[in-house]
C-alpha cells in the first residue's frame, strides 16, 4: 500500500468507529456469550453453572457501566455558571439522567 492509501484506511476506519461505537458493546456481549457458552460446554461445565456464570458477568457489566456513568455525570456537572469558570457560560446547564 502506498502511504495515501495508509491513510485513506486509516480515515475510514476512524469514521467507521466513530459511527458505530454504539453498536460495539452489543457486539461484544453478544460475542462473549457465545463464546461464553460454547467455553463452558466445551470444558464440560452443567447448563446450570454456564448461566450462573453468565449472570455474575453481567451484573458485574451491569455495574461498571453504572459507576461510569455516574463519574461522568459528576464531571459534567461539576462546572455550571454559578460557580467561577473562566469564559462566558454559552452552554445549558448539564442534566443528569
Amino acid at each position: 500500500m502506498t502511504g495515501k492509501n495508509v491513510l485513506s484506511a486509516l480515515g475510514l476506519g476512524a469514521a467507521c468507529l466513530v459511527c458505530c461505537a454504539p453498536l460495539l458493546l452489543p457486539l461484544f456481549v453478544g460475542t462473549g456469550a457465545v463464546l461464553g457458552a460454547g467455553g463452558g460446554v466445551l470444558a464440560g461445565l452443567t447448563l446450570d453453572t454456564i448461566i450462573c456464570g453468565a449472570i455474575g458477568a453481567g451484573l458485574v457489566g451491569a455495574l461498571a457501566f453504572w459507576i461510569f456513568q455516574a463519574r461522568r455525570s459528576a464531571t459534567s456537572a461539576a462546572c455550571n455558571c454559578g460557580n467561577s469558570c473562566s469564559g462566558s457560560c454559552s452552554r445549558a446547564p448539564a442534566v443528569s439522567p
